[in-house]
Order: structure tokens, then C-alpha cells, then sequence
């Protein structure tokens, strides 16, 4: 019986000192999560800025005094914005909605303005030299003073605009809507008016020296009777040759 015993005692003493040497062999399994790659460093974002970008300002919020020659903002929604000042010249402004909002002092020259909605807007003093408006709605605007010299207004819809003393010289206004607008003191030099829509409007010492007014309707020798114009003015036929093409206010 002392052979068996002493045999298992030689046995467990080899494995005590094998053992160390067989657990630093063995590969222990990872059961964690491995680490997630990081990007280099040069990769990462600097700022927060980068990492979340500022959402981008809506026009009608940014518009007063902006500089945005060029810029296209067709179908753009700035109804009833603030855009004083703004600087629009080339701009391409095709059925924006300016409805209600304050245009005064801004600088639209050259713009194309196809379609633009433009209706009760405040535009004191703005300037749309050589503005390309056709089928603008303008219907109650005020546009006291505003510069539209040369400005194409092929069938724009002017009802009720106030147009008193703006500068339409050589604008052309076939086709276009100005029932009862006001003209007052409005210079109109060799502008273009045929088939254009003057009923009821106010032609009070307004400057028709050289306009074309063949076909325009609803015209009256009353309104007439207040403008100024000369042997250059040409009238519709219903009126014929009128005297008035001599008469009217001289100051």
C-alpha cells in the first residue's frame, strides 16, 4: 500500500510544479467589449461648430441692410419681412412673396422679378432701375418715389398702388393693371402704355410728355384735363385728336 501512496504524492508534486508554466501558456478569452477605433487626431473636429453645424438663417430674418447682389431667392417666403435697405441688385427674385413687407430704400436694380408677390408692400423710395417685373402683383402697394426707370411691367396687376411721384420714364406698362392707382406726380416720359388698364386712376400733374397711351382704356378727358402732356403724347383712338394733348398743369 505505501508504492500507490508514494507514487500519487510523486505525481501531485509534478503537477504543483508544472502548473505556473501551463497557465502563462494558455490564452485567456476576452469577454469584454473590445475598444471602439478612435480617429486619428488630426481627423477629429476641432470646434463644436464643426461637430454641429449652425442651421442656416430663413432670408426674412436676415434681410434688412443685406448685401445679397446675385443672389437667387426664387419662390423665397418673405412675407410681411423686414428688408430695408437690402441690396438686391441682379438678384433673381422669380415669385418671391414680398407681400406686406418693407421694401423702402432697397435697391433692386437689374433684378428679375418674374411673377414676385409684392402686394400692400411698404417700398418708399426703393429702386428697380431696369427691373424685369412682368406679371408682378403689385395690388396695393405703396411705392411712393420709387425709381422704375426703364423697368419692364408687361402685365403687372397694379390695382390701388400708390405710385405718387415715381420715376416710370421709358418703363414699359403694356397690358398692365392700374386701376385706381395713384399717379400723382408720377413722371411717365415716353413710357409705354398701350393696352394698359387707367381706370379711375389719379393722373394729377403726372408726365406723360411722349408716353404711349394707344389702346390703354379707361381713360377720360377729365384725367387727361390734369396731366401734363404735349404734341409727343400719343392717345387712344376713341379720344381722338383732344386738345388736351396741350393742356394740362404746367406747375
Amino acid at each position: 500500500m505505501k508504492k500507490p501512496y508514494a507514487a500519487a504524492v510523486a505525481a501531485a508534486a509534478v503537477m504543483l510544479m508544472v502548473a505556473p508554466a501551463l497557465l502563462s501558456a494558455t490564452p485567456v478569452l476576452d469577454t469584454q467589449t473590445p475598444p471602439v477605433a478612435r480617429p486619428p487626431a488630426q481627423a477629429r473636429p476641432e470646434r463644436l461648430s464643426q461637430l454641429f453645424p449652425r442651421p442656416m438663417i430663413p432670408p426674412r430674418a436676415a434681410c434688412r441692410s443685406a448685401h445679397w447682389q446675385g443672389i437667387d431667392l426664387s419662390m423665397a417666403w418673405l412675407k410681411g419681412a423686414d428688408c430695408r435697405d437690402a441690396q438686391l441688385q441682379s438678384a433673381r427674385l422669380i415669385g418671391t412673396d414680398f407681400r406686406k413687407a418693407n421694401l423702402a430704400g432697397a435697391n433692386m436694380n437689374s433684378a428679375t422679378m418674374w411673377n414676385v408677390e409684392l402686394g400692400e408692400a411698404w417700398m418708399y423710395r426703393a429702386s428697380m432701375v431696369n427691373a424685369s417685373l412682368t406679371g408682378a402683383k403689385m395690388n396695393g402697394a405703396n411705392m411712393t418715389q420709387v425709381d422704375l426707370a426703364q423697368a419692364d411691367l408687361r402685365k403687372a396687376r397694379m390695382k390701388n398702388t400708390i405710385l405718387a411721384g415715381a420715376n416710370l420714364s421709358r418703363a414699359n406698362l403694356e397690358h398692365a393693371d392700374l386701376t385706381g392707382a395713384n399717379l400723382e406726380n408720377a413722371i411717365l416720359t415716353n413710357a409705354r402704355l398701350q393696352y394698359a388698364n387707367l381706370t379711375g386712376a389719379d393722373l394729377r400733374n403726372t408726365l406723360l410728355e411722349g408716353a404711349n397711351l394707344t389702346n390703354a382704356v379707361g381713360l377720360s378727358r377729365k384725367q387727361l384735363s390734369q396731366a401734363r402732356l404735349d404734341e409727343t403724347t400719343l392717345l387712344p383712338t376713341y379720344l381722338g385728336n383732344s386738345p388736351l394733348q396741350s393742356s394740362g398743369p404746367t406747375n
